[in-house]
């Protein structure tokens, strides 16, 4: 029997669109759950809103694995339009309410202007800040908080929490000389796709970036910019 050719990368990208879609059908099945609970669950409540924020974190990594593989095939493009951010913004945050309360967590946002608009293709960006948020939310302790403004004819969307802060490994994973280690419990890849959809967004001499840090008075600090 001849055997059959298969594109690997086109293999691998189908499969994780599939668990992909599989994985956003567990996780609206999971919040039809939680919805149905009774106020008195507390724990339970808490353990499957846990799970399906890990059920939506594997959601975020398979989606940047099809990023990828776009990005490799030249096929992941860059559409800016004019954004509302008050709509972009909430439309986020929403996103995670019900999921951060379950879990004690107090969401806050800050936007310097209600009014402010901005150029930049909003699946692309909604993506991967959604990401972000989902792995500070992971990690916090009490507080996640996103503040919104322009600085240096720059739109800033900055997230921080209260949790331990970024490993000293992974402040250097956006770095030229970093290298993925798969045995640290974290590769960084997430965050080297993230950055590179930023720096996909150029404005004449301007480029996105994301910029990872970690608070003085403690918890971790992302900084995306987009030009």
């Amino acid at each position: 029997m001849k055997p059959i050719n298969f594109d690997k990368n086109m293999v691998l990208a189908a499969m994780a669109h599939d668990i992909k879609n599989s994985l956003a059908l567990i996780s609206a099945e999971l919040n039809t759950v939680i919805e149905s609970l009774p106020s008195s669950s507390g724990d339970t409540s808490k353990n499957l809103k846990r799970i399906q924020l890990e059920t939506n974190r594997i959601n975020s990594t398979l989606i940047n694995l099809l990023g990828i593989y776009k990005a490799s095939h030249e096929r992941l493009l860059v559409a800016p339009e004019e954004v509302l951010l008050i709509d972009f913004v909430d439309d986020i945050v929403n996103h995670f309410k019900t999921t951060a309360e379950s879990l004690g967590v107090q969401l806050t946002v800050e936007l310097e202007d209600p009014d402010l608009t901005w150029f930049f293709d909003p699946i692309l960006i909604e993506n991967l800040v959604k990401n972000l948020m989902s792995n500070a939310l992971r990690y916090t302790a009490s507080v996640l908080k996103i503040g919104v403004y322009v600085k240096d004819e720059l739109l800033y969307f900055n997230i921080l929490d209260d949790g331990h802060g970024f490993p000293e490994v992974m402040l250097n994973c956006l770095s030229d000389t970093y290298e993925t280690d798969f045995k640290n419990g974290s590769t960084g890849l997430g965050l080297l796709f993230a950055n590179q959809i930023a720096e996909m967004h150029k404005n004449k001499d301007k480029t996105g970036s994301i910029v990872l840090s970690n608070r003085a008075n403690g918890g971790a600090e992302i900084v995306l910019k987009l030009p």
